[in-house]
């Protein structure tokens, strides 16, 4: 709607590039994340900024996302600020994306952009962040493999998953 129009535009007005924002105006983008990542600009606004800031601003950023993880990952928009969380500091989004997609990751796997996330922390975090997501993947694996979204996310989980799951 015409609101969103003007989001958009005064977003890109405000935020031209991360590397004109001054600190405390990085903390505010942060703060502002679950806004931001609904739209084109401000999803690209936040994608760069993850991967200029300090960790500080990254915890701040990942904290407002909070409790909002699984629509954000099913965004157009919001799924690559996940995703690009995720590769550039995967301690401090890991957590909280496992914790938050873990009970629903078969679905989250069959989904176009939901499996996008789930391929990129089964990529990136450390076995036992993922632990829970992999063995409900598994559990689910005849219908998750007949997926055409879901197919990715397999292929990723015998690529990065440790031998103990493996064995299952």
């Amino acid at each position: 709607g015409p609101c969103g129009k003007v989001e958009q535009m005064s977003i890109s007005i405000f935020a031209p590039s991360v590397a004109e924002l001054e600190p405390n105006n990085l903390l505010g983008v942060a703060e502002s994340a679950l806004l931001l990542a609904a739209t084109a600009s401000g999803s690209h606004l936040l994608q760069l900024a993850i991967e200029s800031v300090e960790a500080d601003v990254q915890e701040t950023l990942v904290a407002s996302l909070r409790g909002h993880i699984w629509d954000i990952a099913g965004s157009r928009h919001g799924n690559f600020v996940l995703q690009k969380g995720i590769a550039t500091a995967p301690a401090t989004f890991g957590p909280l994306l496992a914790s938050e997609l873990g009970n629903c990751a078969a679905s989250a796997a069959q989904h176009n952009t939901r499996s996008r996330v789930v391929e990129r922390l089964l990529e990136h975090c450390l076995p036992e962040q993922v632990d829970g997501i992999v063995d409900e993947l598994i559990g689910a694996m005849p219908a998750i493999c007949r997926d055409p979204y879901g197919n990715f996310v397999i292929q990723r989980l015998f690529e990065h998953s440790s031998a103990e799951h493996r064995h299952h």
